[in-house]
């Protein structure tokens, strides 16, 4: 079988972005089976990993995206389809594909995010009862992410016409949860073959949870972990901050708080003090997972399955406090993870605080 990916981003194993790492995981399990290639859009400032040249024997075809490429397709493709969709799209890179897809012939093509969705929609039209197998996998449903915002109107709509439109040019449509393909099939009214993939997590989270019965976490302190340069994350940190630890500062509950991820803001690294410790990237987060007696993410944006919240369930962390957003898609009962509403963060760690002689 052959099999071939398409990326809006570079994958990687150890990447700081957690939809990098999953893709890679996808393209590991893949090339047990298939001859896997890549095609992988990139801007100009990122760069090519090395991590997947011995899995894809049937090579890597790298093609560069600009600014101006982004803007050409908003104006030639406006209004017929949503911008969120367009950052990776050109008709030249398409050409590219195109050329690589006939030559090849594929009998899988999997897209990978939903900027790569364009792509297979070109591909549908264009081959024809030629086509190979189109598996558009999505980790983020944009339509999800505007309701969730309760962004109404014609925007919403434009959203919703625009995802279902690319989505109905797949054969098969995976999804990281059982909630995410009810919403496939009912909410955007997707007639197509929805298959659930739970997203497998790195077994360094393993390890952890079995190193941690050799040590003995600090009293008082939280963890955040997440890729910090996604607005979500920045924003939750910054928001817990300033509604939930400076008060319980105040009142003399003196929790210490690590955030740890790659690419943290300014305005996240002046948080930094005796009591908060923004790390950006580390290589190997297990001593401050291991730290850790609490984890916190109290998320207020973003949609769909957070693979942030399966690394904390995995490492055996005692407790996780979650928004409902934060937990969304996790199925389960974990005796660890509470779920509450953010306006309740302050009491439940208030009444958590252990006293320290």
């Amino acid at each position: 079988m052959k099999m071939l990916f398409v990326l809006p981003f570079m994958p990687g194993k150890n990447s700081d972005q957690a939809g990098h790492r999953l893709a890679f995981s996808n393209i590991f399990d893949a090339a047990i089976g298939a001859e896997v290639s890549l095609f992988v859009i990139l801007t100009k400032a990122e760069l090519p990993s090395d991590d997947l040249k011995n899995l894809c024997l049937g090579g890597i075809h790298i093609h560069r995206i600009s600014r101006l490429d982004f803007i050409f397709n908003c104006i030639f493709q406006f209004p017929s389809i949503y911008f969120r969709f367009l950052t990776r799209a050109s008709k030249r890179i398409f050409k590219s594909l195109r050329h690589v897809v006939d030559a090849a012939r594929y009998d899988e093509i999997r897209f990978e995010f939903s900027q790569t969705l364009f792509y297979s929609s070109y591909l549908r039209r264009t081959l024809g009862d030629r086509c190979p197998v189109l598996n558009l996998s999505v980790h983020d449903l944009q339509f999800q992410l505007v309701l969730r915002r309760k962004i109404e109107g014609l925007l919403s709509k434009w959203v919703w016409l625009t995802e279902r439109m690319l989505l109905n040019s797949a054969d098969v449509i995976t999804v990281l949860s059982e909630k995410d393909k009810v919403f496939v099939n009912y909410l955007l009214d997707v007639p197509r073959r929805v298959k659930v993939e739970a997203p497998k997590i790195n077994v360094l989270f393993d390890a952890i949870k079995v190193r941690r019965g050799n040590v003995v976490a600090q009293p008082n302190t939280i963890l955040y972990w997440g890729a910090m340069n996604r607005v979500e994350n920045e924003d939750a940190v910054v928001h817990f901050y300033q509604t939930t630890l400076i008060r319980l500062h105040e009142n003399g509950y003196f929790f210490k708080l690590l955030v740890v991820g790659s690419r943290p803001s300014e305005r996240l690294k002046a948080l930094a003090s005796k009591l908060i410790t923004v790390t950006g990237f580390v290589d190997d987060p297990s001593d401050y997972f291991l730290q850790a007696s609490i984890a916190v993410i109290p998320l207020r944006l973003g949609a769909g399955v957070k693979i942030k919240t399966l690394e904390l369930k995995a490492s055996g962390i005692p407790l996780i406090l979650s928004t409902p957003i934060g937990a969304e898609g996790v199925g389960g009962e974990e005796a660890s993870l509470h779920v509450i509403g953010l306006e309740n963060f302050y009491e439940e760690l208030r009444s958590r605080y252990v006293t320290v002689q």
